[in-house]
């Protein structure tokens, strides 16, 4: 086993459970929102930002600004967009075209492949035809689908699959089909209705049905499916008819026709092509095409209802409401799902934080408001790689200032706690000895993971990352737990959680990681040195 098995098994077992966006990563997903929601709380010319409004908080807006900047100097950033929409309004907008490359910027009518908003699209379809009476949250998905088509379950949890259980990714089926083929670069593959239809009766459910939260494509494509099935429409023509007209979004679409979709990238840099996905059957999961103009009105309108609203405010709060928790800290409900929205609490504050983000081949989205304060941002990038770190950190500052929170008071410490964590950061060095790991480390800890293991796992980060340089705490959320940050050599940071021992002399007896290591921001890249040639 080489050097890099032996650090996943061993992080595996350290770090929280795999909390995925699309098809792997959107739980993880979830937990990061989580820590960044937790720790924001301490805390004119399309090649340029469009002007904010006096009654949004100037300084806020500028530090977005600043960080969009950054991220696009440093060719983290490919086609992107970026909206701020207050009251109703889109009242500031950012547009940046690839580092390096020439032609125009893009501006609030390019078009962006938006990946999983497409689920709130799909279940903002279910709550309109349950507030019209077609269906409710609670009516069996069956009923709605051929007889012969037979929904599969498991004992221990509900007798039969709602839609409750489809749009709050409860229903316990994996996120993709077991009977998928999937090809090289598109792992959907044109996934055909027959296909769903035929498969779907012999998956395995991963969960039993209402148990647990699992983020599921497949069932928010069944979902998309059966809502049609049950008006006896075609899916995109129902979704136009039924949302997106009324609200006046006639740029967002599924079938592209001879409309011009930029190409979309991957990679750290945004510099590999990618080729689109082809979702078929399963387009209600990540099979939308809009622009920022269009999710300006639809974020606008998921905040407060008007003349040409096809949902009432009562059918709004609805689909707001946390039905199904992810998170819980000191009892207190801090992550749930709503109908296909997450919904964080803002601490502090009467307030939500609302999203949905969406990650497919070569394109990056997210949508994220607050009903309460009034404020939405949206971001699209012909990217793959996630910015949540950037809009969520970004959103969640606007909803704490209109909702006139004070400011958190640094984390009460002492300097023992201070030298404590000093010493911890000392661990992260290639030739670190059992010795001084089982002297901050309680014996209860190392009967579960061996001292020998965390030599591993610290010599494995001093190798990648470097040696540990600083430590900081970031907040207490229990007596004796600790979520420290710590800064690396390299240029890295990570988050962990800590809880040290009552005795005399601290001890660690639990250390989860909230994080991978991520690179800091605008730090410079590690030089390389080319060997000089004769001429």
């Amino acid at each position: 086993m080489n050097t890099s098995n032996r650090w996943h098994d061993i992080y595996t077992k350290l770090r929280y459970s795999p909390l995925v966006l699309d098809q792997r990563s959107h739980r993880r997903d979830i937990m990061r929102y989580i820590v960044l929601v937790g720790l924001c709380m301490f805390g004119v010319v399309h090649s340029q930002a469009h002007a904010a409004t006096k009654t949004l908080p100037s300084q806020l807006i500028k530090k977005l600004q600043s960080r969009l900047e950054t991220a696009h100097k440093n060719g983290q950033l490919a086609g992107t967009s970026v909206g701020v929409v207050y009251k109703g309004k889109l009242v500031w907008q950012w547009h940046k075209k690839p580092k390096g490359t020439k032609g125009s910027n893009p501006n609030a009518n390019t078009y962006y492949r938006i990946g999983s908003i497409s689920k709130v699209l799909t279940t903002s379809l279910l709550a309109q035809m349950w507030q019209r009476g077609e269906v409710t949250p609670d009516t069996p998905v069956s009923t709605t689908l051929p007889k012969a088509v037979k929904l599969p379950s498991k004992p221990g949890g509900w007798p039969y699959m709602t839609f409750h259980h489809l749009a709050t990714h409860t229903s316990g089926l994996a996120s993709m089909p077991a009977n998928i083929t999937p090809k090289k670069g598109d792992p959907y593959n044109g996934y055909t209705k027959k296909q769903l239809f035929s498969g779907i009766p012999y998956e395995k459910l991963v969960l039993p049905i209402g148990r647990k939260y699992m983020y599921s494509n497949l069932g928010m494509g069944l979902l998309g499916v059966a809502l049609a099935q049950k008006a006896n429409r075609n899916y995109e023509a129902l979704v136009k008819e039924r949302i997106l007209h009324p609200l006046g979004m006639n740029n967002t679409f599924m079938t592209p026709q001879k409309r011009y979709i930029p190409q979309g990238f991957a990679g750290p840099q945004c510099r590999v092509p990618t080729t689109p996905w082809n979702f078929g059957a399963l387009a209600p999961a990540g099979g939308w095409i809009s622009n920022l103009n269009d999710l300006a009105k639809f974020v606008s309108f998921q905040m407060k209802k008007d003349a040409k609203s096809p949902l009432t405010s009562a059918t709004l709060r609805e689909m707001q409401r946390i039905r199904q928790v992810i998170g819980i800290s000191n009892g207190r409900i801090i992550g749930g799902i709503g109908l296909g929205w997450t919904i964080f609490p803002v601490q502090g504050t009467k307030a939500r934080l609302v999203m949905h983000n969406g990650k497919v081949s070569g394109s990056y989205g997210f949508v994220g408001f607050s009903p309460e304060t009034q404020v939405g941002l949206i971001m699209l990038s012909h990217c793959t790689q996630s910015r949540d770190k950037i809009a969520v950190t970004a959103l969640n500052s606007m909803i704490r200032q209109l909702s006139g929170a004070k400011k958190q008071a640094p984390v009460a410490t002492n300097t023992s706690q201070r030298a404590f964590f000093k010493r911890f950061c000392g661990l992260f060095k290639q030739q670190v000895t059992q010795k001084e790991i089982q002297a901050l480390y309680h014996k209860a800890f190392l009967s579960q993971i061996p001292a020998t293991k965390l030599q591993k796992l610290f010599g494995f980060f001093a190798k990648k990352y470097g040696t540990c340089i600083a430590s900081r705490i970031f907040r207490r959320p229990q007596p004796n737990r600790w979520i420290v940050g710590f800064q690396f050599k390299k240029h890295y940071r990570t988050g962990l959680l800590i809880q040290l021992s009552s005795t005399p002399t601290p001890q660690v007896v639990l250390m989860k990681f909230l994080m991978r290591p991520q690179k800091i921001p605008g730090t410079p890249k590690a030089a390389t040195s080319r060997p000089t040639t004769k001429p």
